[in-house]
């Protein structure tokens, strides 16, 4: 099972490409829309602006994690496999069951045509290699484990507060 190490480099990996993906995304957005006027101002377009919605599901996986990554080690063993399936699937090809239909689309051509974003996809790939592999079930083992992981972060969040 993953170590806190591999937890932390997973976490780290998914980062650098949440950073490569932002700094090309904000790029487009200036050419076609103006300058943004500020880091407040970008924070903002990032969580309401329909233009960077598709990020969303990354941004949200990456919150899960970190979260998934400071419980003790039985816990995280018992998400390991899921994390794995729901990072695979959502940087994935194009196929026919996306994780996400819409972060698909805009993700591979810039994963295909931007060399930072490339090596942040193989950077997540390599991150997430040695982890224990899903078994096979499509869509519906998919949404299950997605169901896991929310599932697991909000139990703990709920235990934290009481």
């Amino acid at each position: 099972m993953p170590d806190t190490t591999e937890w932390n480099r997973l976490s780290s990996a998914l980062a650098g490409l949440h950073r490569a993906l932002i700094e090309r995304v904000r790029r487009d957005y200036e050419r076609e829309k103006g300058r943004v006027a500020g880091p407040t101002h970008f924070l903002r377009l990032l969580m309401e602006d329909p233009y960077f919605a598709w990020l969303r599901p990354l941004s949200e996986l990456m919150a899960n994690i970190d979260q998934l990554r400071e419980f003790e080690a039985p816990a995280r063993d018992e998400v390991a496999t899921a994390v794995r399936s729901v990072v695979e699937q959502l940087i994935a090809a194009p196929s026919a069951e996306p994780a996400s239909a819409e972060f698909t689309r805009h993700y591979w051509p810039l994963m295909l045509e931007e060399p930072e974003v490339t090596m942040a996809h193989a950077g997540v790939k390599q991150s997430i290699a040695a982890w224990p592999a899903p078994a096979e079930g499509g869509a519906a083992r998919l949404l299950h484990e997605r169901h896991v992981l929310s599932e697991m972060v909000r139990h703990h969040a709920n235990r934290t507060r009481h």
